[in-house]
């Protein structure tokens, strides 16, 4: 049974995240293998270019993906992924999770009456070998960013594709391996998921995982206006 018998997410529907949703949910997941065993699910772009940003320096990344192209999603946290254009929402289906977010953010702290904060992470990093440790504030929220929205409502809508969510569920066992080789990384999300986690071990079958996707499906709460906080405002408050 789910620790929280009235748990419910809060999902970011404002008119960008929407418009992750609606990418997420019609741009087709497809299963890479390696040596004819699943490996990675990632998403189809061969079709539409347009669907990727690349940037100068960095690996190309998908337009909707949230962490990467939303500015009020920057200081949030997911597990590491094997590939650039990966599936979003494999600590979602695995544990159950919302996203960790840094707190206070320098991109300004996202507000809704409908977000549940599990508790505070204290996170030490160590940018170098020679520095000292910086203290973060990490919070273990319910927030999904609207690209896990639409990435489930695709899995649902394929639901009767036994051949892919079998694929699925052999590629979120294998996500659920992945450590961040980051120490202050690998101590958040093992705390995030320690605060809130609804499942203790990734699903079993595709019948598990069609009822992990029905009950997040069901316990969204939509936040279509949401406000923000900007870093000055918590500096003036704290003075």
């Amino acid at each position: 049974m789910p620790k929280y018998s009235h748990f419910h997410y809060v999902a970011i529907q404002d008119g960008q995240h929407k418009r992750f949703t609606d990418l997420a949910r019609d741009t087709p997941l497809e299963v890479v293998r390696i040596r004819r065993k699943p490996f990675a699910m990632v998403y189809s772009v061969g079709d539409n270019p347009h669907l990727v940003w690349r940037y100068s320096r960095n690996s190309p990344c998908l337009i909707f993906d949230a962490l990467s192209m939303s500015e009020r999603c920057l200081d949030y946290l997911r597990s590491p992924v094997p590939h650039s254009f990966s599936m979003f929402s494999s600590d979602l289906l695995n544990w159950g999770v919302g996203l960790p977010r840094q707190f206070p953010s320098l991109h300004g702290d996202l507000r809704s009456r409908h977000i549940v904060v599990f508790g505070t992470i204290i996170a030490r990093r160590y940018p170098t070998d020679y520095d000292p440790a910086q203290i973060e504030l990490w919070e273990s929220t319910n927030i999904l960013p609207g690209n896990e929205v639409g990435e489930l409502q695709q899995i649902y809508n394929r639901r009767n594709q036994i051949s892919f969510l079998q694929s699925l569920v052999v590629v979120l066992n294998r996500e659920a391996e992945y450590e961040s080789t980051n120490f202050a990384d690998r101590h958040i999300q093992k705390a995030h998921r320690a605060l809130q986690s609804k499942w203790e071990r990734p699903p079993r079958n595709r019948a598990d995982l069609l009822s992990r996707v029905d009950c997040i499906l069901s316990g969204i709460v939509e936040e279509k206006t949401p406000s923000f906080a900007d870093y000055g405002t918590f500096l003036r408050l704290v003075r």
